[in-house]
């Protein structure tokens, strides 16, 4: 009975660990120093960090109104030989608007990031 329950214990642990490991080599985007708000006149500036991994293809970053795009970029990448972080400068219109960065391998999309930025008025 205890060689059971050593080989079940020994089953899951190696399961936890190869799904801990896959995870690990899946590429992600964020953003980093993105705003909370900004006033609508200027020139936002924020990071999209892409670690380099030789499936990345394609970033794209875009803000969305509840009414559509506002603002779109799109870079294409050269897997682990591309930058990692990236720099946007945009001007943006008064409102609730949600910065996305999306990251695609050749065949499908890989890693995403939301994060929501408030213009106001001055």
């Amino acid at each position: 009975m205890a060689v059971f329950w050593k080989a079940t214990l020994l089953l899951t642990v190696g399961s936890v660990w190869l799904v801990l490991s896959a995870l690990a080599n899946v590429p992600r985007v964020s953003f980093v120093n993105a705003p909370l708000f900004v006033p609508e006149q200027e020139i936002v500036t924020f990071y999209v960090r892409v670690p380099r991994h030789e499936d990345n293809r394609l970033l794209t970053v875009a803000a969305i109104a509840h009414d559509g795009i506002v603002s779109e970029m799109r870079r294409d990448l050269d897997g682990v030989r591309s930058q990692a972080l990236w720099d946007v400068r945009w001007r943006l219109p008064a409102g609730e608007l949600d910065l996305v960065a999306t990251l695609f391998n050749a065949q499908q999309q890989v890693g995403r990031d939301v994060h929501r930025v408030t213009v106001y008025s001055q």
